[in-house]
């Protein structure tokens, strides 16, 4: 494995035939341990895709809070809380 610029190994980079530095092409292995499989592996998320988590995880976050605000109005506007107190009566 090759050494990024703050000196520690890297992860996505290997050296070629002739000593440049080349991406990877042996893939990558997902530790299994805990989960069969996760969306990172199998979207094979790392190096040059590594930010597609992260805006996974912004993108759920925003829908969370827009979800929020919407489900919240039409609760108030329809009334559905009180169908939900009534049904569990």
């Amino acid at each position: 494995m090759d050494r990024n610029e703050d000196g520690k190994l890297s992860q996505c980079e290997m050296f070629g035939y002739n000593g440049s530095r080349i991406a990877c092409t042996r893939g990558w292995e997902y530790d299994l341990t805990d989960y069969s499989t996760t969306i990172p592996s199998q979207f094979d998320w790392v190096c040059e895709r590594a930010e597609w988590a992260t805006w996974a995880l912004t993108v759920a976050s925003v829908g969370n809070a827009v979800g929020t605000i919407v489900f919240g109005q039409v609760a108030d506007k329809y009334e559905i809380i009180n169908i939900i107190e009534d049904s569990s009566n």
